[in-house]
């Protein structure tokens, strides 16, 4: 399995300091992801992090809103209807 930035797994794992079956799961993991859907899912998980390090009143619901927002954006990555 070739990963889309070029080289092989074996190479990427060995730069980055991790097993190749690590890296061969997370680009499968990844092909699932649209660039969109990743990008609200990293904005969801910066607002958690802040809220949980007291950016807001209720950290427990920052983690909330987090679960949510991934579900709904996982959900329609596949074709899940609400």
């Amino acid at each position: 399995m070739a990963a889309a930035g070029g080289g092989s797994t074996w190479e990427i794992a060995r730069g980055l300091g991790m097993p190749d079956w690590k890296v061969e799961r997370s680009l499968r993991a990844a092909q699932a992801w649209s660039d969109e859907g990743l990008a609200r899912a990293m904005q969801a998980t910066s607002a958690a992090d802040a809220a949980v390090k007291g950016g807001a009143a209720d950290p427990a619901y920052g983690l909330e809103r987090l679960v949510t927002e991934i579900v709904a954006v996982r959900g329609r990555a596949a074709g899940v209807r609400r």
